[in-house]
C-alpha cells in the first residue's frame, strides 16, 4: 500500500514537471521575465587615481542590443571646470552586461581625491544614442 503511494506521488511530480514548460513556454511569464535589450552606460561610484592625479581609472557597465553597431563610445572626467582626454568604451553588442575598465588622462591640470562627474557618450549607427553623466569620487 505505501509503495502504490510513493508511486503515485513520483507519476503526480512526473506529470507536473512536464506540464510546466508547455503551459509557460508559449509567450508566457518566463518570456516576460526577460529583460528588453537597452542602450546603457553604467558607471561606478569610485574611480581611481593613477600616476599621482594625472590619469585615472574608471569602471564602466555598458550593454548594447544584439547585432547593433557602435559608432563613438567614449567617456572623459570632469573636475574643478577641468576636462581628461576622452577614454575609450569596449562596447559588445550582445543585449548582455558587459564590465570594463578605462583609463583617462588630465593635461594640463591634475586630478585629486575628492568629487568629480564622469561623461560618457554612446552612439549606434542606427542613431539611437545615450550620454548619462554619473556623480563620482576619485580616490
Amino acid at each position: 500500500m505505501q509503495a502504490r503511494r510513493i508511486w503515485q506521488a513520483a507519476v503526480a511530480v512526473a506529470v507536473t514537471m512536464l506540464a510546466v514548460p508547455v503551459a509557460v513556454a508559449p509567450g508566457g511569464a518566463a518570456q516576460a521575465a526577460r529583460p528588453a535589450p537597452v542602450l546603457s552606460v553604467e558607471v561606478a561610484k569610485q574611480a581611481r587615481l593613477l600616476d599621482g592625479g594625472q590619469r585615472a581609472e574608471v569602471r564602466v557597465t555598458t550593454t548594447c542590443p544584439v547585432g547593433a553597431l557602435p559608432m563613438e563610445a567614449l567617456l572623459y572626467v570632469n573636475q574643478d571646470g577641468n576636462s581628461t582626454e576622452f577614454g575609450t568604451l569596449g562596447v559588445v553588442c550582445d543585449g548582455r552586461r558587459h564590465r570594463s575598465t578605462t583609463t583617462v588622462t588630465a593635461l594640463g591640470f591634475q586630478l585629486h581625491r575628492g568629487a568629480a562627474t564622469v561623461s560618457s557618450y554612446l552612439l549606434l549607427e542606427s542613431g539611437e544614442s545615450v550620454s548619462p553623466v554619473h556623480d563620482v569620487v576619485l580616490r
